[in-house]
């Protein structure tokens, strides 16, 4: 053929790399020359269609590669990801908000193309809630984003650590510091997803908050103003070793309580999982399916 591979229409390798599904391929893509790199930032669509693919990211073993698990592939890919090598990574819309530790350095990576977001350090979340040397940072808990930056600048990311106590904070492209978010519930913060332009989280105690940041676009507002949506006495808020969730599907908000002990070695093993629909509007829950777990085995 006439000229190289480098010199194919871009928008040719455009239509070719949105047929790609597998990461490992994806990166292979880009790797061939610039010109096909370039064309994997022309259209949004497999940043999208991943973003949507359940994946669970193992845990980190020293190395520069992290593996991932697909849930629909059943199997694990392993990928070059030096930038995560021993950092805390908190996952949100296929992006990684990740920590160093040592030095307390901040950003956002995605994990196909390795672009990365420099955010404020932790020295600056901390400061952001007026916390100094006598408060020790523990660790961070979760990091949402209302949007992915691949596909948009328009997007706001919410920190939830722990200093002493739990505590939230927000950061939004062109923002040169964190802004702290007030909080007056009653217990830690156990899950929290962003869902149709506001944030939600489940405290300890069972009572469910929403707020709303505005976009970049908009100046900075002085305080994050939250309410109550509801505050549930269900009985499961009484259960030792339960975990929380708060997850978006079928255009639904569920949530999820997984039950566990720890028989042996101390390790927990789940044994159920409730679930629950967030009805937004009323400000209440109902009650969906529940899932006993026998072994690796799923009882619907």
């Amino acid at each position: 053929m006439a000229g190289g591979w480098a010199d194919l229409p871009m928008d040719l390798l455009a239509i070719i790399a949105n047929r790609i599904e597998l990461p490992k391929d994806f990166i292979f893509f880009t790797c061939v020359c610039t010109s096909w790199k370039i064309a994997t930032n022309l259209n949004h669509k497999f940043d999208i269609f991943f973003t949507q693919t359940p994946l669970l990211m193992l845990a980190d073993k020293h190395d520069d590669y992290r593996k991932f698990y697909s849930l629909i592939k059943q199997k694990v890919t392993p990928l070059f990801l030096p930038e995560a090598k021993q950092r805390h990574c908190c996952p949100s819309e296929g992006w990684l908000c990740i920590m160093d530790d040592s030095t307390g350095e901040m950003n956002l990576l995605h994990h196909l193309s390795r672009t990365q977001i420099q955010l404020p350090s932790r020295d600056d979340l901390m400061a952001s809630n007026g916390l100094g040397d006598e408060v020790l940072w523990d660790f961070m808990e979760k990091a949402i984003l209302s949007a992915s930056p691949s596909v948009t600048s328009d997007y706001v990311l919410v920190v939830n650590y722990h200093a002493d106590i739990n505590r939230l904070a927000f950061w939004r492209p062109g923002d040169l510091n964190w802004t702290n978010i007030e909080m007056d519930n009653l217990g830690a913060v156990m899950g929290i997803n962003y869902y149709k332009g506001k944030f939600y989280y489940v405290t300890a105690r069972g009572e469910f908050w929403v707020f709303e940041v505005p976009g970049p676009a908009t100046p900075k507002p002085n305080a994050v103003e939250q309410h109550l949506l509801y505050w549930s006495e269900h009985d499961i808020f009484l259960q030792h070793s339960a975990q929380y969730y708060l997850v978006e599907l079928s255009d639904k908000l569920l949530f999820i309580t997984r039950f566990a002990h720890y028989p042996e070695l101390h390790r927990y093993k789940t044994y159920k999982f409730k679930i629950f629909e967030v009805d937004v509007i009323k400000g209440e829950l109902k009650e969906e399916d529940e899932i006993k777990t026998l072994g690796d085995s799923a009882i619907f």
